[in-house]
């Protein structure tokens, strides 16, 4: 079972992350059911590689989201990067990020480092919002013209409220924005502690 977010098509097509088998996952429904089986990556075999859909490789793939240009974007947690699947073409692509090289410095969205990443999400506008949770507990922001700043968070290991780098982050999962822009995600305190249900509203630069 997925520990992240999935994506659903207009068709009825079901694309989730498989941590186990590092694959993205395909499901069609049927009259009755679904189909399963691997749409993106190669079963059980964890590398980074760019290239077409079965040639190309994931490492504990988290969460999937899609964005405003109808491809898919990937949170390859294990390589530190969101890779970009397109589903017309059939390849996937680095978003952002370098491959298998963990930080959290900002800039040029393939030149930037991210730590575990948990999910991604995506704003009317087209602006990416990346859920950089796990070691950097932060959002980050990578802009339509493909720069990367961090937004919330990221110099606390709290759940506090705040504006900017003055909230914290402690064990944050499952970014989504809603239609007016507004980013939904849940943290809590540690393990067996509290959760809180956390609003961000994102404020142009």
């Amino acid at each position: 079972m997925p520990l992240g977010t999935i994506a659903a098509s207009e068709s009825g097509e079901v694309f989730i992350p498989s941590q186990i088998f590092h694959v993205v996952i395909r499901a069609v429904r049927r009259t009755t059911d679904f189909t399963w089986a691997p749409w993106a990556g190669g079963l059980s075999q964890a590398a980074y590689q760019d290239g077409a859909l079965a040639a190309a490789r994931f490492r504990d793939p988290l969460s999937v989201a899609y964005g405003r240009d109808g491809a898919l974007y990937v949170s390859d947690t294990g390589n530190f990067v969101v890779r970009r699947v397109d589903p017309v073409a059939k390849v996937v692509t680095t978003f952002a990020g370098i491959g298998g090289e963990r930080g959290k410095e900002s800039g040029k969205a393939r030149f930037a480092r991210f730590g575990l990443l948990d999910s991604v999400a995506f704003d009317p506008d087209g602006n990416a919002y990346v859920l950089d949770s796990k070691i950097n507990r932060s959002v980050r922001w990578i802009s339509r013209a493909g720069q990367v700043f961090t937004m919330v968070a990221g110099q606390r290991e709290d759940a506090a409220d705040g504006t900017g780098l003055a909230a914290g982050l402690h064990d944050a999962r499952f970014l989504q924005a809603a239609s007016d822009g507004t980013l939904y995600l849940v943290d809590r305190t540690g393990p067996g502690g509290t959760y809180y249900f956390k609003t961000i509203k994102p404020v142009p630069r």
